[in-house]
């Protein structure tokens, strides 16, 4: 654990055993960052990942401070979180700062379910991002998802792209809600099956209550659709990319034939970017209708299109 933060622990000794068993009184922010961390990202996440997501929360904890001079809880507001926002994006990259804000979000979302009286943020994205981020329309909605199955048929394994994989990556942005960087950590377990074989898997795609666990969360209700471009890409593309039945491999891998793989197989959240971009590239060639082509997509506009559409 980061060191700023065990000497804070260190100072509230007895305020951080009543955290431990998630004693609701306790308004410090230190201690909580710690539980988040503990309890809810280590167990899921590499040590490269925990660094990271401890170090946007230290980051975000320094800001409180700053403008409250106390590391408080209670006293974070929207407010802050926008004004923390405008901060992030005029000193860092647009993904660098979305990354740190999903962060804090989140952390902010556990908060909600184990203290609520606690905290006073509503953890919405601001009001002049949701205004300018576009999602997709009904028809353009439709037209990419016919091209993400068009796409299957036509594979070829002597190309580094995978559309089966990147069929049920984009069904998880839209239908999830899944962040980019929650794809990439996502490892074969999140497919709640007990074991990786045909049968089992065939049963998951049939079943109206399979679930999935994204994070610390539990996910019901997948679609038809999605519960079968899963299963598709697992036994076909996934195998073919040397995925094993190892539960803690990434569920999603890079294509074998790519020469900057990674060792574990593991996709960047740079290459969510790339498919998205490959995929839009293809869609609006394809599509004759102009009200269906798409001028842009990413995973923030996915995300987006999910509050618009699937969220309700």
């Amino acid at each position: 654990m980061n060191d700023q933060i065990e000497i804070s622990l260190g100072e509230e000794k007895r305020g951080y055993e009543r955290v431990w068993g998630l004693n609701t009184r306790v308004e410090e922010l230190f201690p909580w960052i710690d539980a988040y961390i503990a309890l809810v990202v280590r167990p899921f996440r590499e040590e490269a990942g925990v660094k990271q997501l401890v170090h946007h929360l230290l980051t975000f904890a320094a800001f409180c401070e700053e403008v409250y001079g106390v590391r408080n809880i209670t006293m974070v507001r929207d407010e802050d979180l926008l004004t923390w926002e405008r901060e992030l994006e005029r000193n860092q990259k647009p993904s660098t700062a979305h990354a740190y804000l999903d962060t804090v979000r989140r952390f902010f979302l556990w908060m909600k379910g184990v203290a609520p009286h606690l905290v006073k943020v509503n953890n919405r994205s601001s009001p002049q991002r949701e205004a300018t981020t576009p999602y997709l329309t009904s028809p353009q909605l439709t037209a990419l998802k016919k091209t993400a199955r068009t796409r299957v048929f036509e594979r070829s394994f002597t190309s580094p792209q995978r559309p089966m994989r990147d069929r049920a990556i984009v069904l998880l942005l839209l239908e999830l809600g899944v962040g980019r960087e929650e794809v990439t950590e996502l490892t074969l377990d999140a497919v709640n099956v007990p074991d990786v074989t045909p049968p089992t898997l065939y049963a998951f795609a049939q079943d109206d209550e399979a679930m999935m666990r994204i994070g610390e969360r539990v996910r019901r209700g997948l679609s038809l659709e999605l519960r079968h471009a899963l299963v598709d890409y697992i036994l076909t593309e996934r195998t073919g990319d040397g995925g094993t039945t190892d539960s803690s491999e990434p569920l999603f891998l890079s294509a074998s034939n790519r020469t900057t793989r990674a060792t574990s197989g593991k996709l960047s959240p740079r290459a969510i970017n790339l498919l998205l971009s490959t995929l839009l590239q293809e869609h609006n060639e394809r599509e004759g209708e102009e009200e269906n082509k798409i001028p842009s997509l990413t995973p923030r506009i996915l995300r987006r299109t999910y509050d618009e559409w699937y969220s309700r």
